[in-house]
């Protein structure tokens, strides 16, 4: 059986075809499009410029699925409509202009999501996760026994860009500055460890880790199927990318363009959240909450 997902993230909106067998699952295609849709919030209202934005992405896609004839199509958002005044606006205009229905996850929704992503791909028994969003960031405490805690923190890679960088695509430090503060400030609450709970990798999903991993792979140089980063390379990686130079802009640009201006975001969230919980590995997987959606709404 094959089935479509389209998330529609703050950053990108992506569609993925997989194939179901049992409860195997096979990612059969992918396209996306950097949308950036939480770049047209103001004020916590979407721009009609934004939500043009959504309805020409999910035109683009209807093309695809009609060529090749998938009837099974869901379409989830996350923060980028989660978060907005003008949601119940948006999402009739969105639905009217493509057809599709959209179901905007909850915070928690999200994180126990790409908690299911996690565990169908690398089966841990305890830890913690992280999907570093656009316009959000999900955290869950797991166990053997399952998740113990998740929460969603109102901050991602592209609003903390956004909100503290003006005129320029490289942050300073005063821009960095401000940035850790709201990044302390955000996760001031954020979950330690739980009692019995010790030596832990922190596994990251979602879109920024997969972009930080390709980048530290070829810094480092890893093997291509490396999925594992240290802290301390998180650290250097960061350090190493906020000095600029064309060298660094290249290895962004080779890698990950459509995050040029969202990786040292994104690299400093990550680098906090393995501070505060003391994991000193990363762990970053390929799948993630679209996965986690797959599993659990379909009941593969």
């Amino acid at each position: 059986m094959k089935y479509a997902l389209i998330d529609m993230g703050s950053n990108t909106i992506r569609l993925c075809v997989y194939e179901v067998i049992d409860s195997s699952i096979t990612k059969l295609f992918q396209k996306k499009v950097v949308a950036g849709i939480a770049g047209y919030v103001e004020n916590g209202v979407l721009s009609q410029n934004g939500i043009q934005a959504a309805i020409d992405a999910l035109k683009d896609f209807n093309q695809i699925l009609d060529l090749l004839d998938i009837q099974e199509v869901d379409v989830f958002a996350t923060a980028s409509l989660r978060n907005i005044e003008n949601q119940k606006e948006a999402l009739d205009q969105i639905t009217e202009n493509t057809g599709r229905q959209i179901e905007v996850l909850s915070g928690k929704q999200e994180a126990i999501l790409g908690y299911y992503g996690l565990v169908q791909e690398k089966h841990p028994e305890q830890g913690f996760l992280v999907d570093i969003g656009g316009g959000s960031t999900e955290i869950t405490v797991f166990s053997k026994e399952g998740p113990q805690s998740n929460q969603s923190y109102p901050i991602g890679s592209l609003n903390l860009y956004k909100q503290n960088v003006n005129g320029h695509v490289f942050p300073t430090k005063n821009e960095r500055d401000a940035m850790y503060a709201t990044i302390g400030d955000v996760f001031q609450d954020a979950p330690t460890r739980y009692k019995g709970m010790k030596n832990c990798t922190l596994y990251a999903v979602g879109g920024s880790a997969r972009a930080i991993l390709r980048i530290a792979n070829h810094h480092f140089r890893n093997e291509e199927d490396n999925t594992k980063i240290q802290r301390k390379q998180i650290k250097e990686l960061r350090k190493y990318l906020e000095k600029k130079g064309q060298d660094r802009i290249d290895l962004i640009i080779k890698y990950c363009p459509e995050r040029f201006h969202t990786i040292i975001p994104g690299l400093m969230i990550l680098e906090t959240l393995s501070k505060k919980f003391g994991a000193d590995c990363i762990d970053v997987c390929s799948g993630g909450v679209r996965e986690g959606y797959l599993l659990n709404k379909k009941h593969i």
